[in-house]
């Protein structure tokens, strides 16, 4: 099994790159179906997806600029 941050950064990868600039909304909407249904670890796990994905939009942007 793979570590668990590889996993979060796998998920943030492919959810980038199905959902490009809407990735982190609609993993927002993820959090708060997983909020609505009581599931905390899944909120969770989203919140490091976002996190993710946001460090992997930085990282393209910046380099897109070099």
């Amino acid at each position: 099994m793979p570590p668990p941050n590889l996993e979060i950064f796998h998920s943030a990868n492919l959810y980038l790159e199905l959902h490009g600039d809407e990735a982190v909304a609609k993993a927002r909407a993820m959090v708060r179906t997983m909020q609505d249904r009581g599931d905390r670890d899944g909120a969770d796990r989203w919140l490091q997806i976002i996190v993710a994905i946001e460090a992997l939009q930085h990282k393209t942007a910046r380099g897109s600029l070099q």
